[in-house]
């Protein structure tokens, strides 16, 4: 079934699978240096402060962003026709591609809060900020999912509508970035768990 809709698909002559290998190789590569780098700030041994934590989430919002810019930047620089084209009719990706977009965006809000939500139960501050960088992740990946999605399919058929789809996507990830200031409101500390998270150099146990 897979098979019969690509071959589908190239009927139509709406995609251009001659630039498909050498593009997915590039974004392969670069998530592949990006997600060594994190794994390699994740193995440090060093203690577990608000400073290295911040630092630790941090890393991982700017990696996902870098791979997207590169793979944007790699990308539009080998398609050769770039055209701008707003056809619902024949071209089903023009409604695939932004109800996706829209769909994971309110998805992963939707359950970054609903994890986030959750810890207001813990009572350990350590266990809070971990359960608060893996609901960031899920909500990174939701994210990242649609934003290349929509960067293939621009690869593949050269119409820019779905770049900007991608750009609005990789700009709304860039707000989302996780500060001090947010981790705060969002995990709603208590005045003891905030006074131990501003000491920044000290050791969370």
């Amino acid at each position: 079934m897979f098979f019969g809709l690509i071959n589908s698909i190239h009927s139509l002559k709406v995609i251009n699978f001659q630039l498909l290998p050498q593009n997915l190789y590039i974004r392969i590569v670069i998530n592949f240096i990006l997600y060594t780098l994190v794994i390699m700030e994740n193995n440090q041994p060093i203690s577990f402060t608000p400073k290295s934590f911040i630092q630790r989430i941090t890393i991982i919002h700017l990696a996902l962003i870098i791979g997207l810019l590169l793979f944007a930047g790699v990308t539009y620089s080998t398609v050769e026709t770039n055209v701008l084209v707003f056809d619902f009719d024949s071209n089903f990706f023009t409604v695939i591609v932004p109800a996706m977009a829209i769909s994971m965006a309110f998805a992963s809000n939707f359950i970054f809060t609903k994890k986030v939500n959750e810890l207001s139960n813990v009572s350990l501050l350590k266990d809070k900020l971990m359960g608060y960088q893996t609901a960031s992740i899920i909500r990174f990946a939701l994210l990242e999912g649609p934003a290349m999605f929509s960067i293939v399919i621009y690869m593949l058929t050269g119409n820019l509508l779905f770049l900007i789809m991608a750009g609005v996507l990789i700009v709304y990830f860039i707000t989302i970035r996780p500060t001090k200031e947010k981790i705060e409101m969002e995990l709603n500390l208590n005045f003891e768990h905030k006074a131990t998270f501003n000491q920044m150099d000290e050791e969370i146990k």
